[in-house]
């Protein structure tokens, strides 16, 4: 892990959402002797999010307004860093006063969507990096290429070891994620036939399933609640392996990707870009098609295997050493 106080007496300010995984990059950074100014867009409850979709949003405007006012009342304030994960949650008078106010600032806006998902390319004017997750986007737009990374509740997972397994494989996800219902139904059908336990979590916001009651494409035995990044590192230590599904609109890894390697658990994943990364080993990751055409006997071993991951070839992706990567020597 990374002890050192590299963002000693640094000053960022952070725009996001509101989020565990948001947090948990304030943190890091503050951990790192450094200071944040954390701005964030908080996501409209269930009636509110109705309300929008069908009668008026203003809730962009909303958020705009409240950053053009944070940043004329700290106008003085001597900033290191600027990072914007979703600059399309602001409208463009935000970023001509932001590139008036602090002009030699460093502008970095990180993207864990695609470009199919959020379009944000009228935003990239306004930055001096731009970085994202996935390879693909990086390629075809000259961006930056790097992949997420995992916090501070996974490495907790190590000291555990393999002590307390209860499942053979578990998965948490997304139910109405595109191409993700379909695969993990498959994964679960296969996993129970040849005897595997498996821990099988699907979730959907209340909105989600209102929209799919009324699309009549609801998807039985899903769950309400969001679990936390505890209750997932919880589900997680207790399995050998775990099973992801990108969603098919993008490219990039997954935060579970790293989730799992990082916390020394095997990963069977349905990116085939994985094989291009600089860790990819067969031993710690199995990939598997998203038709389920190659959910096999080989696979089966590869879960009953108990051999160890090794972490430390995942430490660049741990969230101390991602931040210092993308904010200095990208």
């Amino acid at each position: 892990m990374n002890n050192n106080l590299i963002f000693k007496g640094k000053n960022l300010l952070y725009i996001d959402t509101l989020s565990e995984y948001n947090l948990a990059i304030k943190a890091s950074f503050e951990k790192q002797g450094g200071y944040v100014d954390y701005l964030y867009f908080d996501k409209p409850g269930f009636f509110v999010s109705i309300k929008n979709r069908y009668i008026k949003d203003n809730s962009k405007q909303q958020f705009t307004q409240k950053c053009k006012e944070f940043l004329i009342l700290n106008n003085k304030k001597n900033y290191d860093y600027i990072l914007i994960k979703a600059p399309f949650l602001l409208n463009h008078d935000f970023f001509e006063l932001l590139i008036n106010l602090f002009p030699d600032v460093k502008k970095i806006n990180y993207n864990w969507s695609s470009l199919k998902m959020y379009d944000y390319t009228p935003y990239c004017c306004y930055f001096n990096r731009i970085i994202t997750f996935d390879s693909k986007d990086a390629k075809n737009n000259n961006f930056i290429y790097y992949p997420l990374f995992f916090v501070d509740e996974f490495v907790e997972l190590r000291n555990k070891g393999i002590t307390e397994i209860k499942y053979d494989v578990s998965t948490v996800g997304h139910a109405y994620t595109v191409g993700r219902y379909e695969f993990l139904s498959k994964f679960r059908d296969f996993a129970i036939s040849n005897g595997l336990n498996i821990f099988y979590y699907l979730y959907a916001p209340w909105i989600s399933f209102v929209k799919a009651r009324i699309n009549k494409t609801y998807i039985p035995n899903t769950f309400s609640r969001f679990l936390t990044l505890k209750d997932v590192a919880k589900i997680i230590s207790s399995s050998k392996a775990v099973v992801d599904c990108q969603m098919t609109i993008q490219d990039g890894l997954t935060m579970r990707t790293f989730e799992t390697l990082g916390s020394g658990r095997k990963l069977i994943t349905s990116n085939s870009n994985i094989i291009n990364e600089s860790f990819y080993n067969s031993s710690d990751i199995f990939i598997v098609n998203n038709d389920g055409s190659n959910l096999n006997h080989e696979l089966v071993k590869f879960i009953n295997n108990d051999s160890f991951v090794e972490v430390t070839k995942y430490e660049d992706y741990y969230i101390d050493n991602w931040l210092k990567k993308i904010l200095i020597e990208l």
